[in-house]
This record gives C-alpha cells, sequence and structure tokens, in this order.
C-alpha cells in the first residue's frame, strides 16, 4: 500500500491569520470528557464505518470545557499539517463512534476513492487501520496543542496605542481541505498593546524589515467541534488558545513577541 499524505504549507494558508497567542476553542460536538473513540470490533471491519452520520448540532459556547492554564507547554502535541492529522483532531474531540475509516484511506491511500475492486480496497482500509485508531485515540486523550502559522502584524495605531492582528478573530483561522479550525477567544489577542512610543517605533521599523510577516507558535486546547453542511460540509474543531509566541523567519530561537495566559 502506497501511503499519500498531503502535506500543505503553513505560510500561504494561514497568511491571512495574523498572529498571536490566546485563548479560545469552541466545537458544535463538545464532549468535556473526551475518550478513545476507536471501538475493537468496528476496527476489525473498519469498512462499516463508511455510513457514519454526520455529528449532532454544536453545544453553546458556555459548555464548552475550558483549559487548565497549568497544563505544562511541553506536554503539548504537535498539530500536523497534512489533512489525516485534522482529520483525528476533529473526531478525537467530536468522541465519534465509529471511527470513519474510509475517509482516512481517501487521503491517506494513492487511488483509494478510485478503486473499483472491493476486496482490494478492504485490503488497504485494514492496513490503516491502527494508525488511523491511534491518531484518534491520542486526540481524544490529550487536547493540548501546539502549531506553527505565519501571520500578518499590522501597523501601529497611533490612537490605540497598539498593533493590530485580526488572524485569531472571526471566522476560521486555518482550512485544511474540509477540516478548520476556529478560536473562541481569538477576539481577545487582536492586538499587540504598546503604550511607549519609542518601543512602538523600534518594533514598527522591525516588523516593517520583515514585511510585517511573523512565525507564530500557537498554543491551544480543543474545546469542541462544529458540523456544517452549508455548501460543502465543513467539520471544524473550536480551540481556546492559552499562548502565542512570536517569532521573525531568521530567529526562531528568540521571541519577538509573546501574548497569553499560560505559560
Amino acid at each position: 500500500m502506497i501511503k499519500k499524505r498531503i502535506l500543505v504549507s503553513i505560510v500561504s494558508s494561514v497568511f491571512m491569520l495574523g498572529g498571536l497567542y490566546g485563548c479560545g476553542k469552541n466545537e458544535s460536538h463538545n464532549s468535556t470528557s473526551p475518550q478513545q473513540t476507536s471501538n475493537p470490533q468496528k476496527a476489525s471491519n473498519p469498512a462499516s464505518s463508511s455510513n457514519t452520520q454526520p455529528p449532532p448540532a454544536a453545544a453553546a459556547a458556555g459548555a464548552l470545557s475550558k483549559a487548565d492554564l497549568s497544563f505544562p507547554l511541553g506536554s503539548y502535541q504537535h498539530l500536523g499539517m497534512d489533512v489525516p492529522h485534522w482529520m483525528a483532531m476533529y473526531y478525537g474531540i467530536a468522541n465519534i463512534n465509529p471511527i470513519p475509516y474510509n475517509k482516512f484511506a481517501d487521503q491517506m491511500v494513492n487511488g483509494y476513492q478510485y478503486e473499483q475492486n472491493p476486496f482490494t480496497k478492504q485490503k488497504e482500509l485494514k492496513q490503516i487501520v491502527p494508525e488511523v485508531t491511534q491518531m484518534v485515540s491520542e486526540s481524544a486523550k490529550n487536547r493540548y496543542y501546539v502549531m506553527l502559522a505565519n501571520v500578518n502584524i499590522g501597523n501601529y495605531d497611533m490612537t490605540t496605542k497598539a498593533f493590530p492582528i485580526q488572524a485569531f478573530g472571526g471566522g476560521s483561522f486555518y482550512q485544511q481541505g474540509n477540516y478548520g479550525l476556529t478560536f473562541s477567544n481569538g477576539s481577545h489577542f487582536n492586538s499587540y498593546p504598546v503604550s511607549n512610543q519609542g518601543d512602538a517605533e523600534n518594533l514598527e521599523n522591525t516588523l516593517q524589515s520583515i514585511g510585517n510577516v511573523v512565525l507564530a507558535k500557537v498554543y491551544f486546547y480543543a474545546q469542541g467541534t462544529e458540523y456544517s453542511m452549508s455548501g460543502l460540509p465543513t467539520y471544524t474543531t473550536v480551540g481556546q488558545i492559552t499562548k502565542v509566541v512570536f517569532y521573525t523567519q531568521n530567529n526562531t530561537t528568540t521571541p519577538l513577541l509573546k501574548l497569553g495566559q499560560a505559560g
């Protein structure tokens, strides 16, 4: 079996987001105590997962679970930028059973969706079951994620005495195929205040020298999920930002800016 991972560049896809660390994640499938979504009996017959029904309507934002801000940053799991990892995050947090292995196979097995031989498809599907089950299980157990994204920081606003950052508030922060990520508390991280004009000018000069694009390391807690059928089906994970650290592209060891409640 040839696996095909679809890798997506963070830089081009997330440029629109802006850059900050914050808190918030919101989902239609709110599960305050996530459990492993794999089912041994279902896994032995993964083809039965092809008729998995859409998840129920999302829970109210007020009912979403909240991040433990004392959770160590070093224990956040890295969110890969390939579609299967985003799928695993969504289905793990949504606690959907059985796992839709067929959907994973479409992304992970070369030519799977076009294969006509049912026996070949069954064999290919069974080969990915252990890996997919583990990915979804880990997502259900650990809701804390960290990801890298290129974001844009606007020019200093003399009136608000802050640098605007629009990436985290309103709409989807990032979209990977039909799977997306949005933040319930993104509006809390839409600016970086600098009251001292001298410091603001220095930062402005630095930002302009790099085209106002910075590398953001975003820590977040997956609170729940949302499912939408308007147009194409959209599966969205809702997160609570806990911390954002910004770096320049040529210096990823010394932070340029920091925002957030954790760490």
